[in-house]
């Protein structure tokens, strides 16, 4: 089943999907905790929210028993021996975020091979019992089983002992439609992309081509017919916000604020995530502290979505939602955008950048920040004459800072398993970067968070927005490393940058700043 990873669940309702959406709340690989009890010593309340499951077992699914390497968590195959007693069960909890809306979900699709039969619960509540095999049930939603916020999915199953198993659930949301809630044309947006001082990008989708424009403090831009849309708005001011909506086929779109770009010389703050394409609780997570850091703008680093399918493009939008509304974002190629033949055009279609030497390579100013994208997709070498020309001239131009952003790095403490210092990168990039006193490298690619610096280039790994975390093994520049979901907020006033990497909940992880002399 086609199926979008985990929407943004407080969408306006023209905005919401084309109906049915489903959001995917539970992944494999996600942690579960687990315990094995023989009934009926475990508590009555053990699948509730309530339920204190601290001194439980936790681990990433699958969880099982048996010789497949593939199993992450092993189970002692000898708690799991018939006795006298009976067959111990085994009792699986996980806590999932609904965000603000959980009465959108009508119903869940638990898909589970438990090779037993086993009950399920939310919050306590039973839902379903299941018989042996392989199971994946739509379940209809009790009024009241879900809340919004944390939720907690409960398992009890009876494993079948003289055979391997492996549990590993995946719980998806369906959300329904109502008489009162009309289907909106427009899917994707609206949104602002490539702000200058004097001008902003509206952009927008639509699910069949349609005529559709844009109004900007009340004047209207057309959009053109087809599915894709955008509008350049010039003659605009700098550092001021704008009102905008769209409208199609006799609706009109939220009304939203952005502004233009700032001028040098004031203060300007960035945030900078991603690896954002497996996890749509922990991205969804990561765009709602974005937002509430209130950024001049977003740059991602990479791996937006999984494999640039039009759903998963459609869920990355839903989660980004009200972050896009209000905050310029500023992407770079991944490799999983990049693995399908059109993901990398997708990709610079969605987000149409002006100063541009190749797709999804380009240059931006906001403020006393220059901002250069690299593709580390595609060949290096081919990008170094632009990008020595691109340094020089914002050089000229008396820019304070400048930042390189590739999605794989010249330095990273990933290891074997995952990627690691990409080579090419050290050997083209970074030569450049030293001459011209760039303050710093950021990539993704490997999903964790690292800080460190070789001389005085310094460079960040920010891979962190839901993809599954690695291990790492510390290079020789490597300062500080955090294996956590995570985002980086980047403030700058003057001749200084500080930088705070945070976790979803807002918690730093790391922090640090320097002077550009």
């Amino acid at each position: 089943m086609k199926r979008c990873l985990f929407a943004w669940l407080s969408l306006p309702l023209w905005a919401a999907c084309a109906p049915p959406t489903t959001y995917h709340l539970i992944t494999p690989g996600d942690d579960f905790h687990y315990q094995l009890s023989l009934a009926p010593a475990m508590p009555a309340l053990w699948p509730a929210m309530i339920f204190d499951d601290t001194t439980w077992t936790q681990g990433a699914t699958p969880i099982g028993i048996g010789s497949d390497p593939a199993l992450k968590t092993r189970i002692d195959p000898a708690l799991l021996a018939v006795t006298s007693a009976g067959t111990p069960q085994v009792y699986l909890r996980h806590t999932f975020d609904l965000g603000a809306d959980a009465d959108l979900i009508q119903e869940v699709s638990l898909q589970l091979a438990a090779h037993g039969p086993y009950d399920a619960y939310l919050n306590g509540q039973k839902v379903l019992s299941a018989s042996t095999g392989t199971q994946s049930s739509q379940i209809a939603v009790p009024g009241g089983a879900l809340h919004p916020g944390s939720n907690v999915l409960g398992l009890e199953v009876q494993p079948i002992v003289d055979s391997d198993f492996a549990l590993s659930p995946e719980l998806d949301g369906i959300r329904g439609t109502t008489a009162a809630e009309p289907v909106s044309q427009v899917m994707k947006g609206p949104y602002v992309v490539a702000p200058t001082p004097t001008s902003l990008t509206v952009v927008w989708e639509t699910a069949t081509a349609i005529t559709s424009q844009a109004l900007v403090n009340g004047q209207s831009y057309d959009g053109g017919s087809g599915t894709h849309h955008q509008v350049v708005v010039s003659g605009l001011g700098p550092s001021q916000q704008y009102n905008y909506h769209v409208e199609t086929d006799g609706q009109s779109s939220e009304e939203a604020v952005s502004s233009t770009a700032a001028l040098p010389g004031g203060r300007v703050r960035f945030v900078v995530y991603g690896d954002s394409r497996t996890n749509g609780d922990t991205h969804r997570r990561i765009a709602e502290a974005a937002a509430a850091e209130s950024p001049d703008f977003v740059v991602t680093t990479g791996d937006l979505v999984a494999s640039s399918s039009d759903a998963e493009w459609q869920t990355f939008f839903d989660i980004e939602y009200r972050l896009l509304q209000k905050v310029p974002m500023y992407p770079t190629l991944g490799d999983h955008e990049d693995s399908s033949s059109d993901g990398a055009a997708r990709l610079a279609t969605l987000f149409p950048m002006p100063n541009s030497f190749a797709p999804n390579v380009y240059s931006a100013d906001y403020g006393d920040v220059h901002v250069a994208v690299l593709n580390s997709m595609g060949n290096l070498s081919d990008q170094t004459s632009w990008l020595e020309s691109d340094l020089a001239a914002a050089d000229a131009r008396g820019m304070l800072h400048e930042f390189i952003f590739m999605h794989w790095g010249p330095y990273s403490s990933g290891t074997v398993v995952s990627h690691g210092s990409n080579p090419d990168a050290h050997d083209l990039i970074v030569p450049i970067a030293r001459r011209h006193r760039v303050d710093a490298f950021m990539s993704g690619h490997d999903h964790f968070y690292e800080r460190g610096a070789s001389g005085d280039l310094r460079y960040f790994v920010s891979g962190g927005a839901g993809a599954p975390l690695y291990s790492n093994n510390p290079i020789p520049e490597a300062r500080r490393i955090a294996n956590s979901h995570h985002y980086i907020v980047v403030d700058v006033q003057g001749a200084t940058v500080t930088t705070t990497a945070k976790d979803p909940n807002g918690s730093v992880l790391d922090q640090t700043s320097w002077t550009r002399p």
